[in-house]
């Protein structure tokens, strides 16, 4: 066929030739003429060579062609969006187009002779191997996998790969397209089914898809709720687990596709019933429409309902005897129920209210306030309460509200009135600021002593608390009404004339009112004003007149004016009664004023006299005693200097003792006999004496002494404590002391008391302490005695008992034991041995080694030291080592066989001082020991025999010495 062909288009291209050549010939002169051969062949090359143009013309018209055809095809090769790959067996890229270089991020060039599989991810590279070998094994066929690429050799994406192999099996080439969101889109499928199969495994509720009725999938929920499983309900009808009395509700609602739920009785398998609700949804599942159903069992929110209804009928019987506002409130303040209560606590009726809110129904500041509230509620879920004003049928209401959170976007209001307590709580406020305000007054008033600066703050106090215009105080000097104090000093250009005078004849109406002693309020015009009208100032409207009396007695007027209108401003009876008071707290000032003068010098006195108490209760030291006595003289009577001279009873003398205030040391040599001077003879006669100027008295023989001091004044008091005198007081002042008052000459006498009871307290302690001395002393001297006749009855070395009694102490000291123990340990130390008085004299002088009977007798010396001494109060806190000196601190000692710290410490002392003592002694059976081979001993009984601590402290003591 190709043949044919060819020698159709070359009799075409013949007869074409021949056409030009007559063409040329028409055109061109004819050849000269020729023979019939010669012009045959010319006419032959001619046609051929027309022939060869019309070739070579075809031609090029041809390759222009191909090469159109063949940019065309390099450009749709190079921008068609899918990647193709020409790829050797070894999978070496030979060709790319740029869709390709692209997909796999790497610029074309630099691709060619790369393997395709280094773009190949790990884990896909060994399929993509057998995949392409497997394409090169079957040549002519087509092949496709998908596998995970890296672009750029790290960014992931999946690709779809189609391969066709040529015949001659030396190349394949491939079509490479990237399905990674593809991939992507199938991921997230197999993700959301799997979301659907956990949410429909883990919901309460119910999910069936049906298509027309019939069930196309199901729930393991839904399944378990109606008690079948997911197999026995897919391609049933619906209605299968519908109760026959909600069929047509349920069909209808599948026929009209509303969204909306609605309820039914559920049939389980089992033939049980319950109620549910059922809420469904037109949607396409699997390309084809459907209506998902959600199945909720509602049995338990029926029966719920059911209660509520139950409650809420009896809430409205309650309701309906309250008188409390119950309202329910959304987020937003709308009134979404209203609880029939009494109305007429209610803004408006309930039906004005229903679906509106507060800012459509109270005024903008208590709507603000309810939201607020509310909002707070329905934050914390705490309960939120305050308490608020309304303006209800014309008079305003007070009410506690409280809100509390109903449900998520809904609180309840409760609003109880309280108007009846807020009016007694503003009359208590009311009274508590008057009493406040008093009580200022009051307090200030007690701080203050000038007499202008209390009025002043009168004036100021009655304008501040009674909210008048300004106050005047005017008082009653002879016949005349004389303006003290005013508060403020100006008023509307007016001067409040502090000052000014009127005569009281002038003015009836003041005279009643100090008469009758009752106030008076007054309104400019009215005809009390008429000679009171100085008073108005010509600014005020109404004028409060305030009688002030001293014990009955008129002392002044307290003046309130106030210049507002009466009828806005009225002057009430609480400004009046505060008036009234303060007016009586002025009074009462002055008269306090002179108490609290003689009270604060009551006070200080009993406090000097507890300080002379607390001195003389607290210490025994008569110097200090008296000091303190002589300083609150000087300060309590207000004299210049004091002595005491204290009586000798040996030598029937007055000896100074103490004095104070004095200029000159002239005092202290004082020494009278009793009858001798002022002094003496008040001492013998026993009565005060006062001398009213020194100067003009010839008696006063110590006058040489107190040259330079001018005294004038003079007091002697004796000091009598138990009838006996003890001393005498003497007071001296440097001015006279006349006109003092039975008051200051009392307290003197008591003063005078306290410091005899000093006196005799200190003198009885004196003698008590000496008395104990001395007894301490026959004691200690008895001790020594018994220790001494113990040395003597068991030839103990002479001094033993001294000797260690003094080591012993001196141990103690350096062990850190009190002063007041060690007197106990001496007296232990030298009655160590007291015990061996009831060990008979054989046994006790026995020149030679004592038997085991012996023994047993010797031993129980610590025993009967402890049986003669127990019984002995004073001797008993000594008894720790007569007991205890021959334990042990390994316990191997006796009586008792103590061992370590339960050892007294006083016994653990001695035991080393007392062992110490023996071997450094000389005894009829050895010589005594050197310090050093005793000191070593002692060293080795450390921790068997003695106390390892008590013999540190020995041997430290021992180097010391």
């Amino acid at each position: 066929m190709k043949e044919n062909s060819k020698q159709t288009e070359s009799a075409e291209l013949r007869r074409q030739a021949e056409a030009k050549l007559s063409k040329r010939k028409k055109k061109t002169a004819p050849p000269p003429a020729t023979e019939s051969d010669t012009q045959r062949l010319a006419h032959e090359l001619q046609v051929h060579q027309i022939e060869l143009e019309m070739q070579n013309e075809e031609l090029l018209q041809s390759r222009a062609q191909v090469e159109a055809g063949l940019r065309q095809y390099t450009d749709l090769y190079d921008f068609a969006p899918t990647g193709y790959f020409t790829l050797a067996r070894d999978g070496a890229i030979h060709q790319v187009n740029l869709a390709g270089a692209n997909l796999l991020g790497v610029e074309r060039g630099k691709l060619i002779k790369r393997r395709f599989g280094v773009f190949v991810s790990a884990q896909s590279r060994p399929a993509f191997s057998a995949f392409l070998e497997k394409v090169f094994s079957t040549s002519g066929s087509k092949a496709a996998c998908e596998i995970a690429l890296l672009k750029d050799g790290h960014e992931p994406l999946w690709a779809h790969i189609e391969v066709i192999c040529p015949e001659d099996g030396q190349e394949c080439r491939a079509v490479v397209v990237d399905i990674t969101e593809r991939k992507r889109a199938e991921e997230a499928l197999r993700e959301s089914e799997e979301r659907w199969h956990f949410i429909s495994q883990a919901t309460y509720e119910g999910i069936v898809v049906h298509e027309q009725g019939t069930i196309v999938d199901v729930s393991e929920t839904g399944a378990r709720m109606v008690g079948y499983t997911r197999e026995e309900l897919i391609g049933k009808s619906i209605l299968i687990f519908i109760h026959p009395d909600s069929v047509e509700t349920v069909l209808k609602n599948v026929s009209s596709g509303a969204e909306s739920p609605i309820e039914a009785i559920g049939l389980r398998k089992d033939g049980t019933t319950f109620h549910c609700e059922l809420r469904g949804r037109n949607l396409t599942f699997q390309d084809r429409p459907v209506r998902v159903v959600v199945v909720r069992d509602i049995t338990e929110r029926k029966q719920a309902e059911e209660q509520l209804a139950a409650s809420e009928a009896e809430l409205r019987a309650l309701f309906a005897g309250m008188t409390d506002v119950v309202i329910v409130y959304d987020a937003d303040g709308r009134y979404i129920k209203i609880a029939p209560t009494n109305p007429i606590n209610l803004y408006r009726p309930p039906d004005d209210m229903l679906g509106k809110t507060v800012h459509d129904i109270l005024p903008k500041e208590q709507a603000d306030y309810t939201v607020a509230k509310i909002g707070e509620a329905l934050q914390t879920g705490q309960v939120v309460t305050g308490e608020y004003a309304l303006q209800i049928g014309g008079k305003e209401r007070w009410f506690a509200g409280s809100a509390s959170r109903l449900s998520e976007n809904t609180a309840v209001w409760v609003a109880h009135d309280i108007t009846t307590r807020k009016r007694a709580e503003e009359q208590i406020q009311s009274q508590v600021e008057t009493l406040g305000a008093l009580y200022d007054l009051s307090r200030t008033l007690s701080e203050m002593e000038d007499f202008n600066a209390i009025l002043d703050r009168v004036t100021r106090c009655a304008v501040e608390s009674t909210h008048v215009t300004f106050a005047r105080v005017l008082l009653l000097e002879q016949d005349d009404l004389v303006a003290r104090a005013a508060f403020p000093v100006r008023v509307l250009d007016h001067a409040l004339q502090v000052g000014q005078r009127e005569p009281l004849a002038d003015h009836p109406t003041c005279q009643r009112v100090l008469d009758e002693n009752t106030p008076l309020v007054i309104q400019a015009g009215s005809p009390e004003a008429g000679d009171c009208a100085s008073f108005f100032l010509g600014i005020a409207q109404t004028l409060c007149i305030i009688p002030l009396h001293v014990h009955e007695h008129p002392f002044g007027l307290l003046m309130l004016g106030e210049a507002r209108d009466p009828a806005r401003e009225p002057f009430t009876t609480e400004k009046l009664h505060l008036a009234r008071s303060i007016g009586d707290q002025t009074i009462s000032t002055f008269h306090r004023a002179a108490l609290h003068e003689q009270t604060e010098k009551q006070v200080q006195r009993l406090a000097a006299l507890r300080e002379i108490d607390m001195a003389i209760s607290s210490s025994f030291d008569l110097r200090v005693t008296l000091s303190i006595v002589l300083n609150q003289i000087l300060m309590q009577l207000k004299v210049d200097a004091a002595d005491v001279l204290l009586l000798n009873p040996f030598l029937q003398s007055l000896d100074y003792t103490a004095g104070q205030g004095f200029r000159t040391p002239g005092i202290t040599h004082s020494h009278l006999r009793l009858s001798e001077g002022f002094a003496g003879k008040a001492a013998l006669e026993h009565r005060l004496l006062h001398i009213p100027d020194l100067t003009q008295e010839s008696g006063f023989v110590r006058l040489p002494l107190l040259a330079g001091e001018n005294f004038i004044g003079y007091y002697a008091v004796p000091l009598v404590a138990k009838g006996q005198v003890k001393g005498v007081l003497e007071v001296f002042h440097r001015a006279p002391l006349n006109n003092i008052g039975g008051e200051w000459q009392g307290f003197l006498e008591t003063l005078a008391g306290q410091a005899a009871i000093a006196i005799d307290n200190a003198q009885l302690f004196d003698g008590l302490q000496r008395s104990n001395t001395e007894l301490v002393l026959a004691y200690d001297s008895t001790l020594e005695g018994w220790a001494k006749a113990l040395e003597l009855r068991d030839e103990e070395t002479e001094g033993h008992a001294q000797r260690v009694a003094e080591m012993t102490v001196k141990l103690a000291r350096a062990m850190k034991i009190s002063e007041a123990e060690l007197v106990h340990v001496r007296r232990g130390a030298l009655l160590h041995d007291i015990g061996k008085m009831g060990v008979p004299d054989e046994i006790l002088r026995k020149p030679g080694p004592l038997s085991d009977e012996e023994w047993v007798v010797m031993r129980k010396h610590p025993v009967y030291a402890y049986e003669m001494l127990s019984p002995i109060t004073y001797l008993r806190p000594a008894l720790d080592i007569p007991y205890c000196h021959h334990e042990k601190w390994d316990g191997s000692g006796y009586p008792r066989k103590l061992q370590g710290e339960q050892i007294p410490l006083a016994a653990r002392l001695f035991a080393v001082v007392d062992v110490w003592d023996a071997l450094n002694s000389d005894r009829p059976y050895r010589k005594a020991w050197s310090k050093v081979k005793a000191l070593e001993y002692i060293r080795e009984q450390s921790g068997q025999h003695f106390d390892p601590q008590v013999v540190e402290a020995f041997l430290q003591m021992a180097d010391s010495r």
